[in-house]
């Protein structure tokens, strides 16, 4: 054993597994600095926001009065505006909420877009430090990891609504750690809320608010529910375009894509047993890529990823009752929110990489909020570096297209919930 800087004894054991960590982290770096200033030349073109140019259309149709679901007539919208026809699939509430800048051009309206989304990570970054009490240099460490994460630069690529998302999260954390009164509890489950009405998964979260018996924050999320669909119904193509959500649209976007993007943990599995194929374009030509599993056997990766889902939804609700009998409560809930959005990550069935940057919040709660033990310190390191690995799917699918290279994602999520799997701070429970 030898001293540290305080003169404190570290045994030696601890000594091999910071260098353990650090040497992983210098790794996820590298690999993820790789591309970019790459990446970061594409998400400065307008053609590249994919995702965006849906928000844009919907926007506009409702401005003109036009069906917000139609595919035809988002078409010829498109066509008129020289966009991608880019299909809709979210709440109207989100598109009644976008209508102002859809009075702007698309370029204009996608570089407002574009700088909101840094300053939404911006911001994350800053409530996170109130949250967790951070030092200014654990502040800049998590700034710059949230900057070189690759599925934060494909959120910005695509024009994803991720990053607000993420914010809305870390608002909601941070303004009620603890049992709150008045306008702090109406203000955090307005945050979940509004979350939930752009897009449904948030929903999840609030396991941990009926965990913790938080009844004023849970009695505040229904009400601003309630009131999105009031806003949906009177700015967002009335009762019609509710219907069409629910009925037309929300059991599509349900069902299951094994896409490589979509790293939930019964999409990852599935294709571990199931022979995929993709269409794609290299090189401006047209092919097929067939991705190629462990075995054929498409019922046992079925059963396989259901197994999966089951095992990690109990276990996430029996560890965060037991947690907060053993740990103070703004501790057990700071815990549990970050271990239940990391297993709301696993178990949707569609989540797409641009998703995983909500995955800094837990990652910033398993590295920066109190000294961390050996075990969860690594797997946290593990999962930056799963998630750097990610970003070379495309790449390996050209060369080696075998299903297993396509896990990455999901082991990075499934790192960070194993790692809050238990209290993994060194400080003792209560």
């Amino acid at each position: 054993m030898q001293p540290n800087s305080n003169g404190q004894v570290v045994p030696v054991k601890d000594r091999l597994a910071d260098w353990l960590v650090a040497a992983i982290l210098v790794t996820a770096n590298i690999l993820a600095a790789d591309g970019f200033l790459a990446q970061l030349n594409r998400i400065l073109r307008a053609s590249s926001w994919l995702d965006f140019q849906a928000y844009y259309l919907a926007s506009a149709l409702l401005n003109l009065g036009r069906p917000l679901y139609s595919k035809p007539v988002t078409a010829e919208l498109a066509q008129t505006l020289g966009l991608a026809p880019m299909e809709y699939i979210y709440p109207s509430f989100f598109a009644a909420l976008m209508r102002p800048l859809a009075a702007l051009s698309f370029q204009s309206a996608g570089l407002v877009w574009l700088w909101s989304g840094l300053g939404a990570l911006a911001l994350t970054v800053l409530l996170l430090n109130k949250a967790f009490y951070l030092s200014t240099g654990k502040t800049m460490l998590l700034a710059i990891v949230a900057i070189l994460m690759p599925e934060m630069l494909t959120s910005l690529f695509l024009g994803q609504t991720t990053l607000f998302l993420t914010l809305l999260f870390a608002a909601a954390l941070a303004v009620a750690p603890r049992p709150a009164q008045g306008y702090k509890a109406f203000a955090a489950g307005l945050l979940i809320g509004v979350a939930a009405v752009i897009k449904v998964y948030p929903l999840v979260l609030i396991a941990v608010y009926l965990v913790h018996k938080r009844a004023k924050i849970l009695a505040a999320i229904v009400v601003s529910i309630l009131a999105a669909m009031l806003v949906s119904i009177l700015y967002g193509g009335g009762t019609e375009s509710v219907r069409a959500y629910f009925v037309e649209v929300l059991p599509e976007v349900g069902a299951m894509n094994l896409f490589p993007p979509n790293q939930s943990v019964v999409a990852a599995i599935q294709r571990l047993f199931q022979v995929y194929e993709m269409p794609t374009t290299i090189r401006g030509e047209n092919v097929v890529i067939t991705f190629i599993p462990l075995i054929h056997a498409p019922a046992l990766g079925q059963a396989l990823g259901i197994a999966a889902v089951l095992v990690i939804l109990v276990t996430t609700f029996l560890v965060a009752r037991r947690r907060l009998r053993l740990l103070p409560d703004r501790d057990a809930f700071i815990y549990n929110f970050g271990f239940v959005l990391s297993a709301t990550l696993l178990v949707i069935p569609r989540t797409w990489d641009h998703y995983l940057p909500h995955l800094i919040i837990p990652l910033a709660i398993v590295g920066l909020y109190r000294p961390a033990r050996t075990v969860p310190r690594i797997l946290a390191a593990l999962s930056c570096l799963f998630l750097a690995l990610h970003s070379y799917w495309n790449v390996w699918m050209r060369g080696s297209p075998y299903s297993v290279l396509l896990l990455f994602g999901m082991l990075g999520t499934l790192s960070v919930w194993l790692a809050l799997l238990w209290n993994p701070s060194m400080a003792k429970d209560k």
